[in-house]
């Protein structure tokens, strides 16, 4: 019964870029685009490159930053020093009150009454005069001080008014005390106001005890400076400080965006080496320009830049290859017959499916002239492009052959000397050949190498391998081939089953990595011998299938199976 064979074959996928192009915009409610120069993601044309959008760069930032840093720094210590210098000033300036009024107390009491004595000075003794005198110039440098004292003068124990040093009017002099106090040794400070002729003034008061020869409390000392001078003082002194603060800011930001713009440099360049680099120039070296982050960063661009580049080398070699894969498979699928010829009274039917990676396997179904079929299997050694240009050339002379009435044996001998020439050492090609002859029903078998052909005995429900001497195309080029090489004669009685395979069926593996082999192969042979085929062909893929498991893509099957009818 004939049937047409069966041949599952993998589609190749291949890959490609698609170009890149700017994706259309949706447009909202009122029919606008939306506008995406917000977005966080923009999508770009090929080979246009993102320009920086307006900004602050990064060396105005850092710039900016350590400006802003120096110059809190700065303010929080004009601060802190000012509050010190102005401390500092008020002590000295407390202890300046403090001598003033200690000195205004260094002479005796009755010396500054009798000083003060105006009306009674005309009957003062010259002994009295002289001391006048002297009390005088001593207040008179005490008056001469800053322009900060409001007042000098000696007070009797109640500290009530006797008589201003520098008086020559009488005045109303009064001291109301209005802020702290405290004794700096045995010389009282406080602070308040000075009333002069009912004219108030701030100031800060010293008392100074004034003893006698006996060391008898007679009188106090007073001095008073003016806290308006003070503050006046430390104004100035603020605006000194205020003024050197800023100019330290100046020079702060200065050097800030000198160093920024100096530091941020070499990123720069990284931007400018990144900029070619993205523009498609892998083959451009990045200079590192120092040992810091930045530097780093550096090498690590040109070092990325460079498997970018070995990458796309690859990918380049990948692309061939896949596209020699592709025409590997439109080779060995040319060379495989689209139809198989039938014979009444026999079944022949092919499988064959590649892995991944394309093989040299081949079969083929001849109709020679007398009405004979010649059917074979054969497998080129290695993979891909080489071994389908192989395949290709045996092919060409198999089927050259044919047509001159070759026989099995006659005909691998012509195909050898015309092959092992154009092989290189280590290529070679294993053929497994039957001579059909329907009307007879004899099988001449011939084997190039060392596969068995598979004949199930319908009679004894037994499988048997039969084997016939020779070795593979190529290994010889003419006389060790021509003599290892012997036909082998057989009858095929109704029911018998031929099955002529590749050595590739039996390296099938299952996930552990274990192969199949030969008695693998055989127990699937054996286990559905007596099926049509058809159903044949499926069961025995299936069983091949499932012992490969997840890795089915990786297994290589080519057999052709040739089944007598039964009577």
């Amino acid at each position: 019964m004939a049937k047409k064979a069966r041949r599952r074959k993998k589609d190749e996928e291949v890959e490609s870029t698609p170009e890149e192009t700017v994706e259309e915009e949706p447009q909202g409610k009122k029919g606008k685009k939306r506008d995406r120069s917000k977005d966080s993601s923009v999508i770009y044309k090929t080979g246009e490159m993102p320009k920086m959008r307006a900004g602050t760069g990064v060396a105005r930032k850092l710039a900016i930053a350590i400006s802003a840093a120096i110059a809190v720094i700065m303010l929080v210590f004009f601060i802190v020093l000012y509050i010190v210098i102005s401390g500092a000033l008020d002590k000295q300036i407390d202890a300046g009150g403090v001598v003033a009024a200690k000195l205004l107390a260094a002479p005796d009491y009755e010396s500054w009454s009798i000083f003060y004595d105006l009306e009674n000075r005309t009957g003062m003794s010259d002994e009295e005069r002289a001391k006048s005198a002297f009390n005088g110039s001593r207040l008179a440098r005490v008056l001469e001080m800053p322009s900060a004292m409001l007042n000098a003068s000696v007070r009797d124990q109640t500290k009530g008014r006797i008589k201003q040093g520098s008086e020559i009017t009488k005045e109303d002099i009064y001291w109301k005390k209005s802020g702290p106090e405290f004794i700096d040794g045995d010389v009282e400070v406080s602070y308040g106001i000075l009333e002069v002729n009912k004219k108030n003034y701030k100031g800060r008061s010293y008392w100074a005890p004034v003893k006698d020869y006996q060391n008898k409390l007679v009188g106090y000392s007073n001095v008073v400076l003016s806290e308006d001078s003070i503050a006046e003082s430390k104004v100035g002194l603020a605006i000194t400080m205020l003024i050197l603060t800023v100019v330290f800011i100046a020079l702060g930001v200065v050097v800030a965006f000198f160093m920024g713009k100096k530091i941020t440099s070499p990123i720069q360049t990284l931007i400018e080496d990144m900029t070619i680099v993205a523009g498609g120039d892998l083959t451009h070296h990045t200079t590192p320009h120092s040992q810091d982050e930045i530097g780093l960063l550096a090498r690590t661009f040109d070092k990325m830049t460079k498997n970018l580049h070995e990458a796309q080398a690859k990918e380049i070699e990948l692309a061939a290859q896949r596209h020699q894969m592709v025409v590997a498979q439109e080779v060995q699928s040319s060379l495989l017959p689209r139809e198989i010829p039938q014979v009444k009274g026999y079944e022949i039917m092919a499988y064959h499916r590649s892995s991944r990676e394309v093989d040299g396997n081949y079969y083929d179904v001849i109709q020679y002239p007398d009405g004979k079929l010649g059917i074979l299997v054969a497998a080129a050694s290695g993979k891909g492009v080489p071994a389908a240009m192989v395949m290709t050339m045996a092919r060409s002379f198999f089927r050259a052959l044919v047509n001159q009435a070759y026989g099995p044996a006659a005909m691998l001998r012509e195909a050898n000397r015309l092959l092992s020439p154009d092989l290189r050492a280590g290529m070679y090609v294993e053929v497994l050949m039957v001579l059909l002859d329907p009307s007879t029903h004899k099988v001449k078998l011939v084997s190039a190498g060392p596969t068995s052909l598979l004949r199930y005995a319908f009679a004894d429900k037994k499988l048997q391998g039969i084997h016939a001497e020779g070795i593979a195309l190529g290994f010889d080029k003419g006389p060790v081939f021509d003599k290892s090489l012997k036909e082998v004669e057989l009858d095929l009685a109704p029911g018998d089953r031929l099955v002529l395979n590749t050595p590739a069926m039996f390296t099938v593996k299952n996930p552990e990595g274990v192969e199949l082999g030969t008695i693998g192969f055989a127990k699937a042979v054996n286990k559905h011998a007596t099926k049509n085929s058809d159903a044949f062909v499926n069961l025995v893929v299936n069983i091949l299938d499932n012992y490969a498991g997840k890795d089915v893509d990786e297994t290589d099957i080519t057999f052709i199976t040739v089944r007598r009818e039964e009577v």
